[in-house]
């Protein structure tokens, strides 16, 4: 159980990276469970026949199969065999068959409502199925009705690089992040991000040598010979400025607090990430450690 007690305690972990290329049980057994719940809600709006237009075009369009049209087929026969797609095929076919199943209750719905009117309206697919990517930690989500990956094996590296540098401190900072945003019941955006930042001003530090400021380390680096380019320095400011100023998350201003997003969090983390991982690699190049 994903913050249960052997989750907390660290007896059995629960997995915290973003499942991008892979998906979990738990996961896929979350989308079976969306689409079962998404197929009684529509079932209870739409006429029989047009549920049994859905279930012919997953048959003839996504799996190729021999249809008739005349016939009524059977929900729990054909939704069967999307079940068994999503607890064991690969991410790509998974995200395939969701993101369809989506589009052909979304356009049925719609179009039945064209030519006459319900007094019920359905769960949203779109809503459910990103409120599950959220909660399970996947990358995707849907955009314009379309599953679209938000991060990328290159984020996915960063993080795990940064996770696993040389100084035990940055690190610490970095996982407890990674855990308050990857918290599938709990998830703690607000201070994920204050971790992430964090993470940067430790590395600062250790380039100092004490605590100090992200401008200070940059300064240092400049002197030692580091060549930054003003538009580069100008943005590593920024950032540290959208947590470190008076409008920043830090004093619980418009940027963050309690409204803070998962879309927030993992891109001050995977950018955070990133910076580490860029300050240790001057740390050795310019010997400053």
């Amino acid at each position: 159980m994903r913050d249960g007690f052997s989750d907390r305690m660290g007896v059995k972990k629960e997995n915290t990276q973003i499942q991008h290329e892979k998906f979990d049980d738990r996961t896929r057994i979350a989308l079976i469970n969306a689409i079962e719940l998404l197929w009684k809600s529509f079932s209870d709006t739409m006429p029989e026949y047009a549920m049994n237009t859905i279930l012919i075009n997953v048959l003839s369009e996504v799996y190729l199969e021999k249809v008739d049209y005349r016939i009524r087929y059977s929900a729990s026969k054909v939704l069967s065999i999307v079940y068994d797609t999503i607890q064991n095929d690969e991410y790509d076919d998974i995200l395939t068959i969701v993101e369809y199943v989506a589009q052909q209750l979304f356009s049925t719905y719609k179009s039945y409502l064209s030519h006459r009117l319900s007094d019920k309206t359905p769960i949203q697919p779109y809503e459910l199925f990103n409120s599950i990517f959220e909660k399970e930690f996947v990358g995707y989500r849907f955009v314009n009705r379309l599953i679209t990956p938000i991060t990328n094996k290159v984020e996915i590296n960063e993080i795990n690089d940064a996770v696993t540098t040389p100084y035990k401190q940055v690190n610490n900072h970095i996982n407890k992040s990674l855990d308050m945003l990857s918290s599938r019941d709990n998830p703690d955006y607000e201070n994920s991000i204050k971790e992430s930042i964090s993470a940067v001003e430790c590395i600062c530090s250790i380039i100092i040598g004490k605590s100090t400021t992200l401008g200070t380390a940059l300064d240092r680096l400049e002197k030692a010979g580091l060549t930054i380019h003003p538009s580069m320095r100008a943005a590593f400011d920024k950032l540290y400025g959208y947590t470190s100023d008076g409008t920043g998350i830090r004093h619980s201003g418009k940027l963050g607090g309690p409204q803070s997003t998962f879309e927030e969090a993992k891109f001050m983390l995977v950018s955070c990430c990133a910076f580490v991982n860029y300050l240790i690699g001057v740390i050795s190049k310019y010997k400053l450690k």
